[in-house]
């Protein structure tokens, strides 16, 4: 950089010294680190000043790059591939052994040798039965040949997988509450690690029981601040005591008043302050709230001194704020202040990899003394199952199970609920080549297939009138489970 002794001179009076050759060289080194870093500081800072949303995008080149389409068995009764992941560029085949073009070898007896392809297209990708005996079955549907998406659920034999798309897996903390290796996982876990260690709000937007709270506590944990986590549900406040509910108050301030109250805020000092549901804070509380981003002080309900917190504040809430800005009901330069950055934590329908772990996760804190192994017709229906209350309602169910007396959980245990939901919600579970089915099998073929003998004989792989022998043997009539033209 410097070619003659007198800029090394030069550069020394500058910065302090006398000295000259490498003493110079390795001060310039470290004023020129000094100075990027306060550059950084200062974009920072007017990130901080200027309430512009941060894309997710840029917050999830770590993982973009690596980013590839996989095969991810969720469940099976080869107990050895259970969370295999088997990414892919442009076509994955499966069956019962790895030999010739098989990369997925899956050790179920009612799988073919070569069961299933699938490929990647110019339209996206598609999934192919490859003429096996029991069946290739996407969503419930057996099917022949047809396009498939991520998030599908594949069946074969007593074998469930996920397609996705995924990324190479992060390290994860072993503090750390989020479950989970979907890719949507992976991008929250990013989003989170870049942006815990600054001071900027977040808006955490996400359907009801997607873990908000979780998300909020691991940016807490992440952050490295010395004060507490205080979470408030802004719902729950009364609107006549918000303002001392989230500022404090003064002995004697109101009646009932007794003592001072430090209030919220200022309880999170140093700490994060968590408004949960802040969609529903009360209008006129949140002018009061927007100065206190702002300033970063606030006067007590009855006080005469100004009160200063640092505390980082994160929101949350499952309505669509925007929407209730257009609308009047939330501030816009309340909403602008909070979405600096948003984080969305994913439905559980964007990340069905996930369902059986959480699953079993939430089964074994509810009874950590029992042991139950699972059937794959009930996790078939866990997987097609829409979550409408997410996590939530997995973990509910879970608790629910997790007081049954049988070894082996299935369908019979799920609420009642469960079976007025509308079809397609699992297919009715294959076949073996040799094995004589049940009363129930045939029971749920009969009652998939509308009670057409001929379309359960072809989607078994077995000839018409060994069909109509066995419901003879259980006294199934097919005309009962017909409909009638209308």
């Amino acid at each position: 950089m410097f070619r003659k002794r007198h800029q090394y001179r030069q550069y020394s009076r500058v910065f302090g010294t006398r000295s000259s050759g490498w003493i110079a060289r390795k001060t310039l080194r470290n004023w020129l680190l000094q100075a990027a870093l306060a550059c950084y500081k200062d974009e920072a800072m007017s990130q901080e000043k200027t309430p512009a949303l941060i894309r997710r995008d840029t917050s999830a080149e770590a993982v973009k790059s690596r980013r590839a389409l996989a095969l991810i068995v969720v469940f099976s009764n080869d107990a050895k591939i259970v969370g295999q992941v088997t990414t892919f560029m442009n076509q994955v085949t499966a069956g019962r052994k790895q030999e010739g073009d098989v990369q997925l070898a899956i050790d179920d007896r009612m799988l073919s040798r070569r069961h299933f392809t699938v490929r990647t297209t110019q339209q996206g990708a598609e999934i192919e039965d490859l003429g096996s005996t029991n069946g290739t079955y996407v969503g419930g549907r057996r099917i022949t040949k047809e396009p498939i998406s991520s998030g599908s659920v594949i069946r074969v034999g007593e074998t469930l997988l996920a397609f996705e798309e995924v990324s190479s897996p992060l390290h994860k903390d072993a503090a750390d509450e989020l479950v989970g290796n979907a890719l949507p996982m992976q991008l929250l876990r990013v989003d989170i690690e870049r942006v815990a260690k600054t001071d900027l709000p977040a808006l955490i937007l996400g359907e009801t029981g997607t873990g908000k709270e979780l998300v909020a506590r691991r940016l807490h944990e992440l952050s490295g601040r010395s004060g507490e986590f205080v979470a408030v549900n802004c719902g729950a406040v009364p609107s006549q005591l918000a303002e001392a509910t989230f500022f404090g108050h003064k002995r004697g301030a109101f009646t009932g008043a007794t003592s001072d109250a430090p209030g919220h805020w200022l309880a999170a000092h140093e700490g994060t302050l968590f408004l949960d549901e802040i969609g529903e804070l009360p209008m006129e509380l949140q002018p009061k709230i927007l100065r206190v981003l702002d300033s970063c002080e606030f006067l007590p309900v009855g006080g005469s001194a100004i009160v200063k917190s640092s505390a980082r504040v994160v929101a949350a809430t499952n309505v669509d704020l925007a929407a209730r800005v257009a609308e009047g009901r939330f501030r816009q330069d309340l909403y602008a202040r909070l979405a600096v950055y948003i984080l969305r934590p994913p439905p559980l329908r964007e990340r069905r990899s996930d369902i059986v772990a959480l699953f079993e996760l939430w089964l074994k804190r509810a009874a950590p003394a029992k042991s139950f192994a699972l059937d794959a017709e009930l996790v078939e229906r866990m997987l097609l199952h829409p979550w409408p209350m997410n996590v939530r309602e997995l973990r509910n169910l879970a608790q629910r199970l997790s007081l049954s007396d049988q070894a082996t959980l299935t369908p019979a245990e799920l609420p009642p609920e469960w079976a007025t939901q509308d079809k397609p919600k699992s297919a009715p579970a294959p076949i073996g080549l040799k094995e004589l089915p049940s009363r129930e099998q045939l029971d749920a073929l009969l009652q998939w297939h509308g009670g057409n003998v001929a379309a359960i004989a072809t989607a078994i792989g077995k000839d018409r009138k060994q069909v109509y022998r066995w419901l003879k043997k259980y006294n199934l009539l097919p005309e009962g489970y017909r409909k009638d033209d209308e």
